[in-house]
């Protein structure tokens, strides 16, 4: 199986480093292999999307190429590859030696969890709305087109946002010639940010227990379990910022070129992958800048500056610099977001009141246990009292995104219904409670002399991120999502509060993580897109599952919601005929929010093109792709007819509620 290539690669890449690298801790070395793989990816990418090459025979080749040269290496290497994998092997038996019986059980069970999420991202496809409009729409242009190249698009995020991700989910598709492990790029990150946040608590000297506890309130965090058999970017993007982190206090403690090369990696890949690296990563730079500033001038060594410029700012501007091209080229914006665009995401207008409510709304959206809907109303209630008393609307469009009404709880919130398996709305309650209080000691420590810097200034940083969040983004319903990274990086800062309250530690140890566990299980059993039971029914307010079930069919389960039924017999019709007919170019006439993937789901076997045309954004002016298409489908038009390029195409599906058919006599 090609996919393999990937496999043998990686574990190449983390050998070749072990055998040449000064003793080092496996986890340092694992989290500096996925680092180098990524950006061997991406600059693979970027290089045979400029030349055109984007196809399966390319990246066989390129990683076959890779593979080879690698397991050369590792035969020239191999005394010291063979010490480096014994050593590995000693390490590991060591560790489960050490384990108590009670960590055994724990972390049993948090293998059967990661057993669990990584056969529902198999068995289920893609099938949350981002992805289907955007995240993996913008594969069967890539591979069609051999290039990454921007495009005339009507959904403009699949041009202008980050693509990290995608690639790594690209080259994972292109070699399997299928989506299967499409939702393994996000599993295997969700282990490595448990990987880099137990690497972040032994930086800070605290011991094995803190170290496992770390790896447990990580791989339970709900936001994770539920993402992590999803094709988002948040647990991706969040490992980057972890080893950001990891690599800051590192170079702070040891500066040197190499440590600043690697923030600079860590830096730059973050934001190649979302546009939330920026928020995540300002307060971690900044603290990284302040102390380098005194470093140069106390200890007189301008050679510093030089080598953190080197790392921290040309390196990420020159990871970036190809996706920054692509965005001014076409928009005049190296981020690709024109003013219309950025009003929907961030705030027009703020003040105290303003900031104090916008962030009690972001809070609130914590505010939840599963079929436990008490807690929510009365969050809701304090919310709805706050906003009387600064008298402040609680859908003020200047602070909240136009589309949103109420909190969660509210009737006129999500049909009514409360949503606590769903990855964009999930509370993280329990990780919410334990982080508010681990805050809260970490700077009372501070104040009482008890000065433990590193855990202190990542404390400061989660502080400044939800900062950030609560006085830029504008509130929306899925930010519980997009504050993913917020909890995964605060986890050390958790574990740090465990060794100064010795009560905080016991209820962490003995109550919190159990339950934990034990949530996370429930979490993913029910996973409201993708479950393994599926229960359609409002439970003490809450709705479990959408009505959708493992035992469907693949394509129908890509349709989770009760449009289930209507809905996927209209893009299956159409998806058939496309293929019965043999259709290439695929014109498409879509609004900027709509599923465009579910018609191009066999693009990695055969060739589709997805040609967006009559495009009316900044992207219509993009050069190259105004091509004659064989047949029309549009969400947005019900004519009997449309002229294309001098051809009529007649509507086969009249009776159509949300999509329809042209194509030519």
């Amino acid at each position: 199986m090609a996919l393999l290539l990937l496999v043998v690669a990686f574990g190449g890449i983390f050998c070749s480093i072990g055998a040449n690298y000064k003793p080092a801790g496996k986890r340092h070395l694992l989290l500096l292999s996925v680092i180098f793989f990524a950006l061997l990816l991406g600059v693979m990418t970027e290089l045979l999307g400029y030349f055109r090459l984007i196809s399966f025979q390319s990246l066989f080749f390129c990683w076959g190429i890779i593979d080879l040269t690698l397991i050369c290496y590792l035969y020239f290497k191999k005394n010291q590859s063979a010490l480096f994998i014994n050593d590995t092997r000693r390490r590991m038996s060591y560790i489960l030696h050490r384990l108590t019986i009670y960590e055994k059980i724990l972390l049993s069970v948090i293998v059967l969890l990661m057993l669990l999420v990584f056969i529902q991202g198999i068995a289920y496809p893609p099938n949350n709305r981002d992805s289907l409009t955007y995240h993996m729409a913008r594969i069967p242009s890539w591979i069609s087109h051999h290039s990454v190249d921007a495009y005339p698009t009507h959904i403009l995020r699949q041009v202008y946002q980050p693509p990290l991700a995608e690639y790594i989910i690209l080259h994972v598709n292109l070699l399997s010639h299928s989506d299967y492990f499409s939702a393994s790029v996000q599993f295997f990150f969700f282990i490595f940010c448990a990987v880099a946040i137990s690497a972040i608590i032994k930086s800070f000297g605290l011991g094995r227990g803190c170290q496992v506890a770390g790896f447990i309130l990580a791989l339970t965090l709900p936001e994770g379990v539920l993402q992590a058999s999803s094709t988002q970017n948040d647990l991706v993007v969040a490992f980057f910022v972890l080893c950001a982190c990891y690599f800051c206090f590192r170079a702070m403690k040891e500066p040197r070129l190499s440590n600043y090369l690697v923030l600079g990696c860590c830096t730059g890949l973050a934001i190649y992958t979302k546009g939330t690296a920026y928020m995540y990563l300002a307060p971690v730079l900044l603290i990284f800048g302040i102390d380098l500033l005194v470093k140069v001038f106390k200890l007189k060594k301008p050679l510093y500056l030089f080598s953190a410029f080197l790392g921290i700012v040309v390196l990420p501007v020159l990871i970036n610099a190809p996706q920054y091209y692509r965005n001014y080229s076409f928009s005049g914006n190296l981020l690709g977001i024109d003013k219309n665009e950025a009003k929907f995401y961030s705030v027009e207008r703020m003040d105290p009141k303003l900031f104090l409510c916008n962030t009690l709304k972001n809070a609130d959206l914590h505010m939840g246990l599963l079929c436990v809907p008490r807690i929510t109303f009365a969050a809701g209630k304090v919310v709805h009292k706050v906003f009387e008393w600064t008298n402040v609307n609680l859908d003020d469009t200047t602070i909240t995104y136009p589309t949103v009404r109420g909190v969660p709880g509210d009737p006129i919130y999500y049909s009514g219904r409360l949503v606590a398996t769903h990855e964009d709305f999930a509370p993280n309650f329990v990780h919410f409670s334990l982080l508010l209080f681990s805050l809260t000691v970490a700077l009372a420590a501070l104040f009482k002399g008890k000065r433990h810097w590193p855990a202190l200034l990542l404390a400061i940083s989660v502080i400044a991120v939800i900062l950030i969040f609560g006085g830029y983004l504008k509130w929306q319903t899925i930010e519980t999502r997009l504050q993913t990274g917020i909890f995964l990086m605060g986890i050390p800062v958790v574990c740090y509060a465990c060794t100064v309250n010795s009560l905080f530690r016991k209820a962490v140890f003995r109550f919190a993580l159990p339950f934990c566990i034990l949530y996370a299980l429930l979490v993913s059993v029910f996973n409201f897109t993708r479950p393994y039971i599926t229960h359609y029914r409002v439970v003490h307010a809450y709705t479990l599952t959408a009505p959708t079930a493992i035992t469907l069919d693949r394509y129908k389960k890509m349709f989770s919601g009760i449009e289930i039924l209507a809905t996927c017999k209209q893009y299956r019709d159409i998806k058939d005929s496309i293929l019965r007919h043999n259709y290439k170019n695929i014109g498409l006439i879509i609004s900027y929010n709509d599923w465009e993937y579910p018609l191009f789901v066999d693009c990695y076997t055969r060739e589709l093109n997805p040609v967006h045309i009559n495009v009316t954004n900044y992207t219509k002016n993009i050069k190259g792709y105004n091509l004659p298409v064989d047949c029309i489908v549009s969400t947005t038009t019900n004519k009997p007819f449309i002229d294309y390029m001098g051809r009529r195409f007649y509507n086969q599906a009249f009776k159509n509620t949300v999509l329809w058919y042209y194509r030519p006599l």
